[in-house]
């Protein structure tokens, strides 16, 4: 299996994006996939979150060529299967080519199954970097109404990655925080019916789970195995794996 990219990304903050990277790309290192996780977010959350090292070498010295990717990712603490690149402060300043990313991804193809991107909020280099490596995109939404008008926000920025990635398809967004109210549940349908972009079946509950997890730097089946909020990342984890394999031609 060639590595499969996939970016997780919001334009805003407080998607639980970083989280639903981070959970996700755990999640499949324990189904036994190898998974490489890339921090393209200069605060570096998903590595803080995974408790990686600070290392010399890392992604930034990696996308300007001044270093080999492969010296620049390390194992996760929590999983043998999981592997990390991370960034570093000033990553948000470098200037960048449309296919930096996926020039240095390439060397790496063989070696994993999965790879997942934890994008930065906002439309900047590192995103749109992102954006042209990844095969697909997940959008982690709160289903309110800010969350649904900012679609289409998120669409554009897409569209304009397809003229270097003509691939990139959405393979879903993936309702966050959710507490079952009828009106959140209203939004997802409004998402459905409106957009042209899927949404993933499974919700993530609005769990204190996650927020202690968050604390504790773990991921939140390590944390809290029986709460609504680690099920439900792992049936996450299993509808995303076949969404992926229902896109691939046989």
């Amino acid at each position: 299996m060639t590595m499969h990219v996939t970016a997780v990304e919001n334009y805003k903050g407080g998607t639980a994006k970083t989280t639903t990277a981070s959970n996700l790309a755990y999640e499949l290192s324990c189904a036994g996939y190898r998974t490489l996780l890339v921090d393209m977010d200069p605060q570096q959350n998903a590595a803080y979150l995974l408790r990686a090292k600070p290392r010399k070498v890392n992604l930034e010295n990696a996308i300007t060529m001044k270093a080999n990717v492969k010296k620049a990712i390390q194992r996760c603490v929590f999983s043998k299967n999981l592997f990390l690149l991370t960034g570093a402060d000033g990553m948000d300043s470098l200037e960048l080519n449309y296919i930096d990313l996926r020039f240095i991804l390439d060397e790496c193809r063989e070696d994993y199954d999965y790879c997942i991107i934890d994008c930065n909020p906002g439309m900047t280099m590192l995103t749109v970097n992102a954006l042209v490596a990844a095969d697909d995109v997940i959008i982690p939404l709160v289903p309110d109404a800010f969350g649904a008008a900012g679609l289409e926000k998120i669409k554009d920025y897409i569209d304009q990655a397809r003229e270097y990635n003509e691939g990139i398809r959405v393979i879903g967004c993936v309702a966050t925080m959710f507490n079952g109210r009828a009106s959140q549940l209203r939004t997802i349908r409004k998402i459905m019916e409106k957009n042209v972009i899927p949404v993933f079946d499974t919700c993530i509950s609005d769990s204190e789970a996650v927020n202690t997890a968050l604390e504790r730097r773990k991921p939140i089946s390590l944390h809290r195995s029986r709460s609504s909020a680690a099920k439900d990342y792992k049936d996450f984890t299993k509808e995303y794996v076949g969404r992926v394999n229902d896109g691939k031609p046989e």
